[in-house]
């Protein structure tokens, strides 16, 4: 959703209720969640092409390469929007390239 200001943000679909602490397992999921963004985001500066970006992102597991979200990244507005970054196991079959570029 995009916020006042402009902000763009992307709700939890889950929770933990309140007075409650997360189990083992759901805070190892949420590590499992927050490693590879925090990690793709630390990769992102002007200049960077999206095929350089899919190719230094965070290794996607094998296991799980089959329930992968379809794009890496993507541009922010009401829907999925341009530019959309393929994972590097998809650049050839419809992955295009572009730069990332200050302040667009």
């Amino acid at each position: 959703m995009i916020v006042p200001g402009r902000y763009l943000h992307d709700i939890s679909r889950s929770f933990i209720c309140s007075g409650k602490a997360p189990t083992a397992h759901q805070a190892s999921l949420l590590q499992t969640a927050c490693d590879p963004l925090c990690h793709n985001i630390d990769l992102i500066k002007a200049g960077l092409t999206y095929r350089e970006f899919a190719e230094c992102c965070w290794p996607l597991p094998k296991k799980v390469e089959h329930s992968r979200y379809m794009m890496m990244a993507h541009g922010c507005g009401l829907a999925d929007e341009y530019p959309c970054m393929a994972y590097a196991v998809d650049c050839a079959e419809w992955g295009y390239d572009g730069v990332f570029e200050e302040n667009r």
